[in-house]
């Protein structure tokens, strides 16, 4: 799949500052939003297939975590509850913070049916998946399919009963965390864009050493 990968990421070099066309008019009406932030109607706002390069992807190849993405009814009972009861289990928040950015995206996205479509087709709505931000490979799916009709025969697909449960979804996460390899260092141009110091100064990077390096920066040290 690498070579679909590449090609994907590429894809998703978009403009930050693209928006859907919609009446000015139209601007000033506030949408109600779902349960996870987002607006329920999003030809009125920046839509994530718009905004997703800079707001998500290359935030998390600048923080060094993978990308864990919900693809989502708004409508939906069961994808509250999946939400709600993800939300608000202490450990497993915590720990999602921690190792990934989370892109919530709902169904009547673009980039719902670009994702579902084009760059990982495995016919299943809803799903969850987890990317490697740098190439976009897929590295676990959280979906009701078969192995086989996963593009990438390598990526084990978890059923989505567990993200009901999470509990057992956290010690899911943890394992496959232990076994993935550390995302490579941004570049200096990704460093600059997310104000991040020059990690090779700081071995290894973590969140205290970049506390640190702001409070140099604040005080005109560095």
């Amino acid at each position: 799949m690498a070579t679909n990968s590449t090609s994907a990421a590429t894809r998703l070099q978009l403009p930050v500052t693209a928006r859907d066309a919609s009446d000015s008019s139209d601007r000033s009406r506030q949408p109600g939003h779902d349960f996870a932030g987002r607006p329920q109607r999003p030809e009125f706002r920046e839509t994530i297939k718009a905004t997703f390069e800079q707001r998500y992807r290359l935030r998390a190849e600048a923080e060094r975590k993978y990308l864990f993405m919900t693809f989502y009814d708004p409508e939906s009972v069961d994808c509250y509850r999946r939400h709600w009861g993800i939300a608000n289990h202490e450990d497993l928040a915590a720990f999602l913070g921690m190792h990934f950015v989370q892109v919530f995206v709902p169904i009547a996205d673009p980039f719902c049916q670009f994702y579902c479509e084009d760059l990982f087709p495995i016919g299943a709505f809803p799903v969850a998946a987890i990317h490697d931000p740098v190439t976009m490979r897929c590295v676990a799916v959280f979906a009701n399919v078969n192995r086989s009709s996963l593009p990438d025969k390598s990526v084990k697909p978890r059923p989505l009963t567990l993200l009901d449960d999470p509990e057992n979804l956290l010690g899911e996460l943890m394992i496959m965390i232990e076994e993935l390899s550390s995302l490579p260092a941004p570049d200096k141009v990704i460093q600059r864009m997310f104000g991040l110091p020059d990690l090779a100064k700081y071995a290894p990077f973590t969140l205290l050493s970049v506390v640190g390096w702001k409070k140099q920066r604040d005080f005109g040290l560095v």
